[in-house]
């Protein structure tokens, strides 16, 4: 019994394929298979490969995690930056989750501070605001049909809120006001700077 046992292992030594056969096998299998179907075959790759994989994953995930959070909460993210389009996605996809007015009043006061936050950004930088202006109108002309709502609401805690969301907006409105008057004046100040240096440079140009 115990010559036939070494017999059988004995010809099992010459039946593993040999380095050279397996190499040549995979070659052949990612040349005819689909490349995306090669992953279905990752019990081929060594364990410290399919390791290294997950943690790749993990710091993309963790990465595009991050990537969002920034992009939501950060007002330099604004009009005209790469990650505006992002900040606004997820902006629609909050705001399709707030169905009381309680809530649409918490969600489109943090939209008007952020909204106004990045068009002082917009401002510090010198660029152009149009979306972000168009964008604040809208937000003011919902938190007014807001507010109407919970003024009119017979809960008192929804009346407080129509109260504070009222005083926000008068606050809005004298902010708006202040920054037209200041924008008035300079251009006030500048065209009569200008009236001097337009008659001077008329009287050059006259003939004596």
């Amino acid at each position: 019994m115990r010559l036939i046992h070494y017999k059988f292992w004995k010809i099992s030594r010459h039946l593993n394929a040999s380095k050279s056969f397996k190499s040549s096998l995979w070659k052949k299998l990612e040349a005819n298979l689909p490349q995306a179907n090669l992953i279905a075959y990752a019990w081929f790759e060594p364990p410290f490969v399919r390791r290294l994989s997950g943690v790749v994953a993990g710091l993309v995930l963790v990465a595009t995690s991050l990537t969002n959070a920034y992009a939501y909460v950060s007002p330099e993210v604004a009009e005209g930056a790469l990650l505006y389009p992002l900040k606004q996605a997820w902006e629609k996809a909050e705001e399709a989750t707030k169905i009381t007015p309680a809530a649409e009043a918490h969600f489109y006061l943090k939209k008007l501070a952020r909204r106004e936050a990045e068009s002082a950004v917009l401002e510090r930088r010198q660029k152009k605001a149009t979306k972000t202006k168009v964008q604040l109108e809208l937000i003011e002309q919902r938190l007014e049909v807001v507010t109407e709502k919970l003024e009119k609401d017979s809960d008192n805690a929804n009346q407080k809120l129509g109260h504070d969301l009222r005083q926000r907006l008068i606050k809005r409105q004298k902010f708006l006001e202040t920054k037209l008057n200041k924008l008035n004046k300079a251009r006030s100040k500048n065209f009569v700077s200008a009236v001097p240096a337009t008659h001077k440079t008329l009287e050059k140009k006259l003939p004596d």
